[in-house]
């Protein structure tokens, strides 16, 4: 994960992705689906800033997105968001601007890279996402401002 989301390592969860693939490649879910787990991953972010209780954002992700951190780890990484004039509620309305298409990894994760064209800063993001007993869960997330 190196896009320009994750220039500011104080906002970054990053994982180890040379985990060993196994099982039949997963699809691609539906261009819908991808946009609903994006928006849901960044509102689960939004609601830790605002809240400073990040034990939802850790639930939602995989188990080693879990065992890595915790809801404390994930408020030092993510809290310095508000000060820098992130709000990410409208990533729930404005669609996103993807730099590279959302693919399925060689470690058979989706990733996500792109920009929301949000006001009063773009934000810039960079999701993995790990098929985790059936159900796509976060493995990572960078999330910084974006230039206007």
């Amino acid at each position: 994960m190196k896009s320009e989301a994750s220039k500011d390592a104080s906002t970054t969860i990053q994982l180890s992705t040379e985990k060993v693939a196994t099982g039949p490649r997963p699809q691609l879910p539906s261009s819908i689906s991808i946009l609903a787990m994006l928006r849901g991953t960044l509102l689960a972010v939004d609601h830790g800033i605002k809240t400073g209780n990040y034990t939802v954002l850790r639930d939602l992700g995989a188990t080693s997105f879990r065992k890595a951190n915790s809801a404390a780890k994930l408020a030092q990484i993510f809290g310095n968001l508000s000060s820098q004039g992130l709000d990410l509620l409208a990533t729930a309305v404005v669609d996103p601007n993807f730099t590279k298409p959302p693919i399925i990894t060689p470690e058979r994760m989706i990733y996500l890279t792109g920009i929301f064209p949000i006001q009063p800063r773009p934000v810039a993001f960079e999701i993995l996402l790990e098929l985790d007993e059936g159900q796509w869960r976060i493995y990572a997330i960078a999330i910084a401002p974006a230039a206007n």
